[in-house]
């Protein structure tokens, strides 16, 4: 069926619809994976502004996007991006137009970067294009550490080891 809406948002590339999905407006996407017991554990909730999400996948394109990742049930790091491309399958989160990662556990690293790869089987972060990061101990009202900018790095899921190539 057209999307009745798509006359409105002829030439904004956020615009475009992806096929098999629905665009709507308050898109929430939650990724799980089985966890001790057969309960499902989070590995990543993202929730956007709009977006083209497919319900049976949880893939798609999310806008003006928020999410939080996790390992073994607990969140590690939230994330902020104008888009982020979602495929469940192959378990990557993309941000092609930069994003603001925050560390929660443990907290106090903050990576900015123009585009961030997430691949979440691999417990790897990889963020490209001006990156730059902070880290503030608990407790600290300064940063210990600061970098940046350069052109690559890759971090472990929780912010906590990284790699310069």
């Amino acid at each position: 069926a057209p999307d009745p809406g798509a006359d409105s948002r002829k030439g904004d590339p956020k615009a475009e619809v992806l096929p098999g999905s629905v665009s709507t407006v308050g898109v929430i996407a939650r990724w799980r994976k089985p966890g001790p017991n057969g309960v499902p554990a989070p590995l990543l909730e993202v929730r956007a502004v709009s977006g083209d999400l497919d319900a049976d996948t949880q893939s798609g394109r999310l806008f003006d996007a928020r999410g939080t990742f996790y390992r073994d049930g607990r969140p590690l790091a939230e994330f902020k991006a104008p888009r982020v491309d979602a495929a469940q399958e192959d378990q990557t989160v993309i941000a092609p137009h930069g994003a603001v990662m925050t560390s929660l556990d443990p907290p106090g690293t903050i990576v900015y970067a123009n585009r961030v790869v997430w691949r979440i089987a691999e417990d790897r972060v990889v963020a490209a294009g001006n990156v730059r990061f902070t880290h503030t101990p608990r407790g600290a009202k300064v940063p210990s550490v600061t970098g940046g900018p350069i052109d690559r790095m890759t971090f472990d899921t929780d912010l906590q080891t990284v790699t310069i190539p």
